[in-house]
């Protein structure tokens, strides 16, 4: 028997074989975290700030622990969702300071991202947290060349994949040692006050 027959006999015998799986089901199956505790972050990663300079990841990840969020600033619900959400967590966590104890650093997943909006949802963020003017590089907004993002996304383990003209992705912050190792991962759009307040000591430790 041929190849061909073959072929064609094993579709008749497993039908359900041959039934094309969900593409949704493909998708989440791509979309995630492979946590990598201890991993150094490649801080000579080529980035441009909201303003238009040209910066390096390295420059966020001195004077303190950081916390790396991975969004794109043209997502329609869940990234702004999770801007708004870290910043009540910020204001309601007491004893750290987002002006002398830690940094937030935001990277665009979309190596396409246009310069207006990534300053356009950088002020409006700023604009959540008391004390923060606009433009403010303790919680900076960087995007860059796709080279750059998948060395950063790679480094951390965050899985995503683009739908269309937007991004699927998980909602996760990678907390980052003063040297840009990382050191914990804190899941979902809410996190605790309490429980980032933990992760960012123990990063500084």
């Amino acid at each position: 028997m041929n190849m061909r027959w073959l072929f064609l006999l094993l579709l008749v015998s497993f039908p359900a074989a041959a039934v094309a799986e969900d593409p949704q089901d493909a998708m989440l199956r791509e979309v995630g975290v492979d946590e990598r505790l201890g991993t150094q972050v490649p801080a000579d990663l080529p980035f441009t700030d909201a303003a238009g300079k040209a910066v390096r990841l390295g420059d966020y990840l001195r004077g303190g622990p950081a916390l790396l969020t991975l969004n794109y600033y043209t997502c329609p619900m869940l990234c702004p969702l999770t801007f708004r959400s870290l910043a009540a967590t910020m204001a309601g966590m007491k004893g750290l300071s987002l002006s002398n104890d830690y940094r937030v650093v935001t990277v665009s997943i979309n190596p396409d991202e246009i310069p207006e909006i990534a300053r356009a949802k950088a002020d409006e963020t700023h604009a959540f947290v008391p004390g923060l003017a606009a433009g403010d590089d303790r919680w900076p907004f960087l995007y860059g060349s796709a080279d750059s993002v998948r060395r950063l996304t790679e480094a951390v383990g965050f899985r995503y994949r683009k739908v269309g003209s937007e991004f699927a992705h998980p909602s996760v912050a990678v907390v980052l040692t003063p040297g840009g190792v990382v050191s914990r991962y804190l899941y979902g759009m809410e996190i605790p006050p309490l429980d980032l307040k933990l992760a960012l000591i123990e990063a500084a430790d």
